[in-house]
């Protein structure tokens, strides 16, 4: 793979919290847009004025499980147990599983350590693994040879969805800074529980956001695809997962002048999908030679030197735009990670488009309203609005691109009041009026310590906040 050259990643431009620990909104991480105009420094508030009438953005709904769970062995090893997908072999579906007390998983058995331990080498073949509540884990054998991941039966004494409500924590890994909560790993939109991790690309996509996307003439269409665990080795294919596209989606597609992809996951679907509604298991993988076909942009976050996601990045964008990309976030001090910054892959100019009228700067901040900006005068005013308070809030808090593309704020080393930020998102204690989305109705008299984001359906029977400490099964 030739798309980017090797290169090592700073520990300073890894994204160990949520920008909200920083005093960041989530709409305000940076968005490098990369198009064949060259490079611009936004952030994802500003996504309304890149995206153009007739544009769709597809989002993946998939919410995310608190699939890490912690176990001790027949033998007395204590292990951390990563669920990553159903078995696609079972035949279950995501709902029958999440409401049975019995149900067949591919599973990481990992070593303890710091947040989400460490990838364990052990032969883990015929393993019972005793967690807490009383469930226990049956390890049959690998899922594939040379996997790291296994297939495993998963018994619960009560429904698994409640059970993991009460005992499962987010899928975390080691550059975490904290035992962030499960809030904190949910996108806004997500309403669909399946994913072992979040579909992390749409995490800044507020609602806010999307209701001035809608205003402008962008339509927002939805999917499913329900995330495994992580690859961590450089170049491992991504696993089989379940997908659906609806027909609503299907069509919307097929309409649209250009299609943008929120995340890698919505790629694989729609891809897999072939421009048809369609759902299963997929175990699709995007390389250059083959291309893509249904996808005209991507807004994803940025992968680990030779991940095998830049395969998908160079299938959409071509080798030259995704390097001069990936050169430029490293000089400008981009954010890695799920917690980090975004990139907005704009390579054609879609369906039959007329060239644009006028090319941007190769890296330039917020550019001037477009013509068709200035032909939508109904929504100047909150174009004014926007801007208004970005001079009123400070750019360093905010997350906005100085005139060299990169923030002043540096690497993830909170100030006194960033401190605090992160001290109140880990107790829970952010006060709703502090959230500009915030709806009556929000408040959590049932969530005390703050793991469900406010307007997004509970997970079935879940008493959050409610696990119990561990304790041998």
């Amino acid at each position: 793979m030739t798309a980017v050259p090797a290169f090592e990643l700073p520990d300073g431009l890894v994204a160990t919290g949520p920008p909200e620990s920083r005093g960041v909104l989530r709409d305000r991480v940076r968005m490098l847009v990369a198009s064949p105009g060259g490079l611009q420094h936004r952030v994802v508030a500003d996504l309304p004025r890149v995206l153009r009438p007739g544009d769709l953005l597809v989002l993946n709904t998939s919410d995310t499980l608190p699939a890490a769970l912690t176990g001790v062995t027949a033998d007395g090893e204590r292990v951390e147990v990563h669920l990553s997908t159903l078995d696609p072999a079972a035949g279950t579906a995501y709902p029958d599983a999440l409401a049975a007390t019995r149900s067949r998983w591919t599973v990481e058995v990992r070593e303890p350590g710091p947040p989400g331990g460490y990838p364990s080498a052990v032969d883990r073949t015929g393993t019972t693994v005793h967690l807490a509540g009383g469930a226990v884990l049956d390890v049959d054998g690998r899922y594939a040879p040379g996997s790291r991941l296994w297939t495993a039966e998963l018994c619960s004494p009560v429904p698994l969805h409640g059970w993991l409500a009460a005992y499962g924590q987010p899928v975390r890994y080691p550059y975490a800074g904290a035992p962030w909560p499960l809030h904190a790993y949910r996108t806004e939109h997500a309403d669909t529980p399946g994913s072992a991790e979040m579909p992390s690309a749409g995490r800044p996509l507020t609602r806010r956001v999307l209701r001035r996307l809608t205003a402008r003439g962008v339509e927002v269409a939805t999917l499913v695809l329900h995330t495994g665990v992580s690859s961590p080795e450089p170049g491992e294919p991504p696993y089989a997962e379940w997908f659906a596209v609806p027909a609503a989606t299907a069509r919307a597609a097929r309409r649209a002048r250009r299609v943008v992809a929120v995340g890698t996951t919505v790629v694989r679907a729609l891809e897999a999908a072939a421009g048809e509604a369609a759902s299963g298991w997929t175990d699709l993988v995007i390389t250059p030679e083959r291309g893509v076909s249904q996808v005209d942009g991507l807004l994803t976050g940025w992968h680990e030197p030779r991940a095998s996601h830049l395969q998908m990045l160079q299938a959409l964008a071509g080798p030259r735009l995704l390097a001069d990309s990936y050169a430029e976030a490293l000089r400008a001090g981009y954010r890695w990670h799920e917690f980090g910054d975004t990139h907005l892959l704009l390579p054609g100019r879609g369906r039959g488009e007329p060239a644009p009228r006028r090319a941007p700067s190769p890296v330039a901040g917020p550019s001037a309203p477009t013509a068709a900006d200035e032909e939508r005068g109904d929504n100047r005013h909150q174009d004014r609005r926007d801007d208004h308070l970005h001079q009123q809030g400070d750019p360093e808090a905010l997350g906005v691109a100085g005139r060299d593309g990169a923030t002043e704020e540096g690497p993830d080393e909170p100030d006194a009041d960033g401190e605090q930020h992160a001290d109140r998102l880990l107790a829970g204690q952010y006060d709703p009026g502090e959230n500009p989305d915030h709806q009556p109705g929000d408040d959590r008299a049932d969530d005390p310590a703050g793991l469900h984001p406010p307007g997004l359906p509970r997970l079935a029977g879940a008493q959050y906040g409610s696990a119990a400490p561990w304790t041998r099964g």
